[in-house]
This record gives structure tokens, sequence and C-alpha cells, in this order.
């Protein structure tokens, strides 16, 4: 039954089984097995994907306070390496060397969306990787 949490928190985060081995500082396949539960979770990083849900609320304040303080739109990130070169304030969870784009995503979005419920217009910008 834990694991079935743990699997459905991990995939509520947007993470895919390359991104939770990355926290684990495990395999892809072991990953998959832990998301698809043949193996129970390892309460470190059962912890560090509660840690990740937490940090959602933590970035959602972030980015509605950077608008306040007169940032002019919400940028978006393609991938990890592009959000982690951007944002390196996010901290890394596990053994991850720095925030997952899906959990930025949400926070990302759910600040947009508080933000127009208070009457605040705010553009959301998607940042390109390709240009400098």
């Amino acid at each position: 039954m834990r694991n079935a949490l743990n699997a459905t928190i991990a995939h509520n985060l947007g993470l895919s089984s390359r991104e939770l081995a990355e926290i684990g500082g495990f395999t892809d396949r072991f990953a998959r097995d832990l998301l698809a539960g043949r193996r129970p979770f390892p309460a470190d990083v059962a912890r560090a994907l509660l840690d990740i849900q937490d940090d959602i609320d933590v970035l959602t304040d972030s980015i509605e306070a950077d608008i306040a303080e007169g940032q002019g739109a919400i940028w978006m990130y393609g991938d990890n390496a592009a959000l982690r070169a951007a944002r390196g304030d996010i901290p890394g969870r596990g053994k991850a060397g720095g925030g997952f784009i899906g959990p930025f995503r949400i926070a990302a979005l759910t600040a947009w969306d508080a933000l127009r419920a208070r009457g605040i217009d705010v553009d959301i910008m998607f940042a390109d990787s390709t240009r400098d």
C-alpha cells in the first residue's frame, strides 16, 4: 500500500523513472520497479518525494513574490538542465543535483492561477535554450 502512495506522489509530481533514479542514486530499472510496485521505496527516497511536494509551496510563493516585486512574467523552462541553470536556488532532493521541471511547472501554474484570481495579469514566457 505504501508503495502505491509513493508511486502516486512521484507521478503527481511529474517525475520520470530517470528523475526518481537521480533522487535515489540508483538505476533507472530499479526506479521503474519502484514505480511499478515491485520493490519497496527506500525511506530516504520517500522522504525526498515529500520534500519536493513541500517545495512546490515555497516555489509558488517565490514566483508570486517575484511578480509582486516587478518581474514581468513567469518563466517556464524546457527541461531540468535549463531549470537548474536558471534557478540554482531550487534545492536538489535526495542525491539529485537540483530541482525538477515537473514540480516547478506545478508551482508556476499554481502561482499564475493565484495571481490571476487576484486580478494580476501575468504572462508565461518560455525560455528558449537555443538562443543566447
